[in-house]
């Protein structure tokens, strides 16, 4: 995970095509538009980028409230820990970040979260919570609104069996992929995640 890719968040779309193995993080690198010249960075985020490199990475399999996961998916058969933070690993997970996967007892049943404080977005380039989900996930066909979840919440298109959820707050966000769980459990989760997670 450069922060988790495992949180590899190069763009939210890749990162959720990439969603399948590690966890997710922000992009490393900002691209040559965000770098570009342009109206100053409000103060906040600038702070908020200096101090995320100092934050540690998140560890979201002992945070996450384990009762959150277990009503979604019941049993847990597995639980993996996302994160990767060996120093001569290539792609390492980003303080800030992390993630985890759960797989229920049931046969396709299983769910990924990836955390990132507002502090690991700012600094990889990505802005605010709110801004991280409003560009990455524009309502449209590709995304809708999802009311009464933090401050902005999107989910995607999903086959009926498989469900995508993202939420945010002002220090964090909280991304759900999910098989076997309805929309309603999803939420629930994500719910958990924003509120009785204590960021390190």
């Amino acid at each position: 995970m450069q922060p988790l890719r495992p949180l590899v968040f190069a763009a939210l779309a890749v990162v959720l095509a990439a969603c399948g193995g590690g966890s997710a993080s922000p992009p490393a690198k900002t691209s040559a538009t965000a770098a570009a010249p342009g109206p100053a960075a409000p103060a906040a985020a600038a702070a908020a980028a200096g101090a995320a490199a100092d934050e540690p990475v998140i560890d979201v399999c002992a945070l996450f409230p384990r009762a959150a996961v277990e009503k979604a998916l019941g049993k847990i058969d597995r639980t993996r820990n996302l994160n990767v933070t060996d120093p001569k690993a290539p792609m390492r997970t980003a303080g800030g970040s992390g993630g985890c996967f759960w797989e229920g007892a049931k046969l396709g049943q299983h769910m990924r979260i990836e955390v990132h404080s507002a502090a690991s977005l700012a600094r990889q380039g990505l802005g605010s919570p709110r801004r991280y989900i409003d560009m990455g996930w524009a309502i449209g066909a590709d995304a809708s609104a999802v009311d009464g979840l933090g401050e902005v919440a999107r989910t995607r298109p999903s086959d009926g069996k498989s469900i995508e959820l993202i939420a945010g707050t002002a220090d964090r966000t909280v991304h759900l992929l999910a098989s076997g769980i309805s929309r309603d459990q999803a939420v629930a989760v994500v719910r958990a995640g924003l509120e009785q997670i204590k960021l390190p």
